[in-house]
């Protein structure tokens, strides 16, 4: 059983949750992730009953690249309830989203992203949740498996997950009509004029050496490699005012 803790640091009182290393329940074999994957196939949404209303005109929206510090982000949004959660005030929702953002080494781009994205969520009058998964160490970074671990800890952390946005941290939408939402799970594909992002200036990784070798091993292992196979180690989990922190060692033995 994890340990939970209240700790206090420069953005203020955050929730801990750590203490947790090589759990059964925190690896492929679990049966929690075969009870995801149940609870997302027969999941009943509201959306016959939701009402929804824009109070604003749906469109192409500014973008600020402008380096922030998270206190001042933090200051803008009081809405924003713990750990990066939100609910329109002024109707029910007919979807709720997870972003799940794969992170590392991206401290000057999280503020940005930020404060860019909870704006545009809320215009959309989605309920959401933003999940920043980082991975620990410096071996190469794995930023799919990263993905499947926030698909499955930010249902451990809350249930009811109707969709599943994974976005990088360095893509900004520029126009609220570039829906985070459900569309019966089909592929959305809007026009040019609407899908449209900024891109942060980031120095380029190092990509990985053997990655034209995994490629040509991917028509024999899709079928088996990813959910039902995920192994990692969960070493923190820190709610903070705008967004959840999850921290987690997948090292090679993963």
């Amino acid at each position: 059983m994890a340990n939970i803790t209240q700790v206090v640091n420069g953005l203020g009182n955050v929730t801990v949750q750590s203490g947790v290393k090589d759990s059964p329940a925190y690896n492929g074999t679990s049966m929690f992730i075969t009870k995801i994957l149940k609870t997302i196939k027969n999941l009943v949404t509201t959306e016959e009953v939701a009402q929804q209303y824009f109070v604003f005109v749906p469109g192409p929206i500014p973008v600020n690249k402008t380096n922030l510090e998270l206190d001042f982000v933090e200051k803008k949004f009081p809405e924003i309830k713990w750990g990066g959660m939100y609910a329109p005030p002024n109707c029910t929702a007919r979807h709720k989203v997870a972003i799940i953002v794969p992170y590392r080494d991206r401290e000057q781009h999280l503020a940005v992203f930020l404060n860019h994205m909870h704006p545009f969520l809320m215009k959309q009058q989605i309920e959401y949740g933003i999940f920043v998964i980082e991975q620990e160490g410096n071996k190469d970074f794995n930023r799919a498996k990263l993905m499947n671990v926030g698909f499955v800890e930010s249902q451990r952390l809350q249930s009811g997950w109707q969709c599943f946005v994974f976005h990088d941290i360095d893509l900004l939408p520029l126009d609220t009509r570039n829906m985070l939402k459900k569309v019966n799970y089909h592929v959305a594909r809007y026009k040019m004029s609407i899908a449209r992002y900024a891109m942060l200036n980031h120095v380029k990784s190092v990509p990985n050496p053997k990655r034209y070798q995994l490629l040509s091993q991917t028509n024999k292992t899709f079928q088996k490699d990813g959910l039902s196979t995920l192994q990692y180690e969960l070493i923190k989990v820190v709610q903070y005012h705008l967004y959840t922190h999850i921290v987690a060692n997948i090292d090679e033995r993963s």
